[in-house]
């Protein structure tokens, strides 16, 4: 069936989760894709958060960050540590299914050749269960000298590296005190883009050091 369940508690980030998988998913099929408020899926796709806890979103731990995408007959559950470890699994899915995130969707190219969104009459995911772990814990997107910068740009780019799976955004606060693309010009339309998809925002002139996990297991 073509329905969508996630928590009954699901806040921003895994209601944003289950939106962009309907989304993709109906442009796939070309059918329609219901999500419910449920704790089953039967014959559905279901969203699910691990461990829901109130800890700060730094330190990141590998858990914050591990997702499951498990398939088989019956339904597919896709789980993470975090929201937004489920909406890292929401993109890895859909990757399954033969989607590509090549790059933002930059303005200078007119909405062509940012993406790959393949046409099947069914979904046919590998079947298993498959369990995702960082290499890396904090994998940054820095928008750094913006020349050329636009507030729809810097969307598109925290856009793309949620669905590449990068979990921090870095914002200067004004690069070189040049005045061309500053922090407090762009934080009311940059803030809920980031909120949405669960992602940290580093802001200021340091990067946060990128940690490797205990366990080398790659980044898919």
């Amino acid at each position: 069936s073509r329905i969508i369940a996630m928590s009954p508690h699901a806040g921003e980030t895994e209601q944003f989760a289950s939106t962009e998988l309907a989304r993709y998913l109906r442009r796939i099929t070309g059918q329609p894709w219901r999500i419910v408020r449920s704790g089953t899926a039967a014959g559905g796709i279901q969203l699910k958060v691990r461990r829901r806890t109130k800890r700060p979103r730094i330190p990141v731990r590998e858990e914050d960050e591990a997702y499951t995408i498990d398939v088989n007959n019956d339904r597919v559950a896709l789980s993470g540590g975090s929201p937004r470890a489920v909406l890292f699994a929401v993109y890895a899915f859909l990757e399954d299914l033969g989607c590509r995130w090549f790059s933002p969707r930059l303005a200078c190219y007119r909405g062509v050749g940012h993406e790959f969104v393949p046409r099947r009459k069914s979904l046919a995911p590998p079947m298993g269960r498959r369990v995702v772990r960082p290499s890396m814990l904090y994998r940054d997107w820095l928008i750094e000298e913006c020349r050329s910068q636009s507030i729809p740009d810097a969307s598109a780019m925290i856009d793309w590296m949620a669905k590449v799976r990068a979990n921090v955004f870095f914002a200067p606060i004004d690069y070189q005190h040049s005045g061309r693309f500053t922090w407090e010009n762009i934080r009311a339309s940059i803030i809920p883009e980031i909120s949405k998809r669960g992602l940290i925002l580093t802001v200021g002139g340091c990067l946060l050091y990128t940690s490797p996990s205990p366990r080398d297991r790659g980044w898919a």
